[in-house]
């Protein structure tokens, strides 16, 4: 059995999240075979992660130019230059779908995509269901850049994908995928001997050990991190020179497991952060910028009624004040966070049944 599977070049969820349902799959399928499509920069840590598998996944290259452009200094996303690059982006669109489907020189029983729009292209062409797997799809953000109508050629690939697994905290009905089905959190599996071996490395006593994952989209240089509290950080993240930092090392591939050893998250309004900070039962303190976009608002609306989760909005003018980490201190004191569930087994053999179903000539169950 074949998988083509779709990673989004932006960032670095998507792929730690892709990694997650990947090995879930390739452990239940002995004779499962993947194709990954991303990013040069991505390919190290996931052949690196999936090395068990090495004989089972060949990687191929993906490129994207589209992102978000993210002011730094403002704490806040650049409308003007994120439209200008949405623009060139759709302009490109139809052209990169038809080299992706110049590239499809085998056969496939199933074409997975998080959340890459030319994918569905490829599905349709080579008559494979497509499977969008997301909590958003790139449709939605841009709403927020530019118009319907300027939009169109991206939506169009998107209407090609036969069904959505829709992660929770998910953007909801703005999606132009016309079949959606709900799926829970995911997230690449938590060992307790792992984490506490990791407790042990970092953990001094009486000390509060927080986690510290905000990718490239904020500065923490000269923000003010209390010497009476301990810090993991994650790549990406430049921070001061204090006794009582430390990064997480370059080659670590499970992050998780570090995110798990601390007593606390501080975090962007990343998807995948956020979903192994509940999955890991921790508390959370949210950073979000002063001009949101879309999956933010949506992550926030959807954990703002947990009971150990808090939030902090940017103010550019004010930058952060001594006392930012005080809410979040706090909620160490109100007893255990609620645990969420890892369903990442159960997406994984949903997208093995729909692949098994197409291979046998039967008619996918949506």
């Amino acid at each position: 059995m074949k998988l083509l599977y779709y990673i989004s070049p932006f960032g670095f969820g998507h792929l730690t999240r892709s990694l997650a349902v990947l090995e879930a799959m390739l452990k239940e399928d002995q004779t499962l075979q993947v194709v990954l499509k991303g990013q040069a920069q991505h390919q190290r840590f996931a052949e690196s992660y999936l090395q068990a598998y090495a004989s089972r996944i060949e990687w191929r290259l993906f490129t994207s130019s589209f992102s978000i452009v993210f002011d730094q200094a403002a704490w806040a996303v650049n409308i003007e230059a994120t439209r200008r690059e949405t623009l060139n982006w759709v302009a490109a669109l139809t052209d990169s779908a038809a080299r992706e489907i110049a590239d499809v020189d085998q056969k496939y029983d199933l074409v997975v995509s998080d959340i890459v729009p030319e994918a569905f292209s490829v599905a349709a062409k080579i008559g494979r269901a497509g499977i969008a797997l997301s909590n958003f799809t790139w449709y939605e953000i841009c709403r927020g850049f530019c118009s319907e109508k300027e939009l169109l050629p991206l939506r169009e690939q998107y209407e090609k994908a036969t069904l959505q697994l829709e992660y929770a905290l998910s953007t909801g009905a703005a999606s132009p995928i016309g079949v959606r089905r709900e799926v829970g959190l995911i997230c690449r599996p938590l060992c307790e001997e792992r984490i506490r071996e990791l407790r042990k490395k970092y953990k001094r006593p009486g000390r509060p050990l927080l986690f510290l994952s905000i990718g490239g989209a904020l500065e923490l240089e000269g923000m003010p991190l209390p010497a009476d509290v301990d810090f993991l950080y994650t790549r990406g993240i430049r921070v001061p020179d204090l006794a009582n930092v430390f990064p997480v090392p370059q080659e670590a591939l499970d992050t998780q497991h570090y995110l798990a050893a601390c007593d606390a998250v501080v975090t962007k309004c990343g998807w995948s952060t956020v979903s192994e900070a509940l999955i890991a039962g921790k508390p959370l303190l949210v950073l979000r910028s002063s001009n949101g976009w879309v999956e933010e608002e949506a992550i926030w609306r959807s954990i703002c009624q947990e009971t150990k989760v808090r939030q902090f909005v940017a103010d550019p003018q004010c930058g952060l004040p001594q006392t930012w980490l005080e809410p979040l201190l706090a909620l160490l004191d109100e007893g255990a966070q609620r645990v969420r569930s890892n369903e990442v087994r159960m997406v994984a053999l949903r997208l093995l049944a729909y692949a098994k179903a197409k291979r046998k000539g039967l008619e996918i169950v949506l």
